[in-house]
């Protein structure tokens, strides 16, 4: 990924912050070692699942069901600075803490209804 050259900077970022970068450069090819190539894709594969659970990312309308192709969404397509991004990813990490802050103790019953 070029925006960011050194495998041990890369690895160590959170879904989050590696997601705004492969936001910003999805037609980046990476050049990091091949030794670590693992650490790599499973760094890749949590920051791809993270904008896919942000709706970042969403399955391309205009192909079939379950082909596994995927396109920016309409949110996504807005962001025209890693600043921009990391304000909205702060914005939703704060409002899950405030939720769950909220809900901590409290209790939730499931009733069956017949």
């Amino acid at each position: 990924m070029s925006a960011i050259p050194d495998v041990d900077v890369f690895l160590p970022l959170e879904p989050e912050e590696l997601g705004a970068k492969l936001l910003l450069e999805m037609t980046c090819q990476p050049n990091y070692p091949s030794s670590r190539r693992a650490e790599v894709a499973l760094a890749f594969a949590e920051a791809w699942a993270w904008l896919e659970a942000q709706g970042l990312i969403v399955p391309a309308p205009d192909q079939s069901p379950g082909s596994g192709w995927r396109v920016l969404s309409r949110r996504a397509r807005r962001f025209e600075s890693e600043t921009e991004f990391s304000d909205y990813a702060v914005s939703r990490m704060l409002s899950a803490r405030i939720t769950a802050s909220e809900n901590r103790g409290k209790r939730v019953d499931f009733i069956h209804a017949s």
